[in-house]
């Protein structure tokens, strides 16, 4: 009740009212409506509900501000599964990192695919991170989504092509077209600087997207 004078200054600026607009519609005088902002004075029971009338809220707004929103427990649950999937994720990588670097191996096929296993591991981490990140915001609804169908699909289309282009152009290296060939390349570059931060930037969009589209 102590920020009453705070809130009928936020309601009244949320209604793009001037200090002048709101005394008119309660009868009374900027001044008053100024003190009452200041906290100099506060209103009487019949002003407090002319004000909340006007100004479209209800006296608890005024007299308490607007409550926290309370946590969406769907949400919640969506949000630790993706915390869940992103911490098997790292776990992967840890151990996969630990074989490769104690593994000794004179098969290049070998190396490299364990090599792309690892590139693959570290943007799904990355598109994981971008995704849980729009989700702790929906959960505590600090974040709206904009839902878009066709582009949420795209956004999975493309992320299930996307493993099996890895597989196809090292699967098949030596016969690949040289177009193949160029962009896979490109690609493994992405883990260089500055290609590496762009290229986890990008992903952590991707991840957000794909969230952020969601119906």
């Amino acid at each position: 009740m102590r920020d009453i004078s705070k809130n009928i200054r936020q309601q009244r600026v949320q209604k793009h009212l001037t200090q002048d607009d709101l005394a008119e519609r309660i009868h009374t005088t900027r001044q008053t409506v100024s003190n009452y902002e200041t906290g100099r004075s506060r209103p009487d029971l019949d002003t407090l509900m002319l004000l909340a009338e006007v100004l479209e809220c209800d006296t608890e707004s005024l007299l308490y501000g607007k409550a926290r929103p309370a946590l969406d427990p769907r949400e919640v649950r969506r949000l630790v599964m993706g915390l869940c999937f992103l911490g098997g994720v790292l776990l992967v990588q840890f151990v996969t990192t630990r074989i490769v670097k104690q593994t000794v191996t004179e098969h290049y096929q070998i190396q490299t695919l364990a090599l792309v296993f690892l590139y693959m591991l570290q943007y799904t981490r990355t598109l994981l991170f971008g995704w849980c990140t729009v989700q702790g915001l929906t959960a505590l609804r600090l974040f709206p989504r904009h839902p878009c169908n066709w582009l949420h699909r795209a956004l999975w289309v493309l992320l299930a092509l996307w493993p099996l282009y890895w597989l196809f152009s090292f699967a098949f290296s030596g016969q690949a077209p040289l177009w193949l060939t160029t962009i896979t390349r490109l690609l493994l570059r992405l883990h260089l600087w500055p290609g590496y931060f762009v290229g986890n930037a990008l992903t952590f969009c991707w991840g957000a997207a794909i969230r952020f589209t969601k119906s």
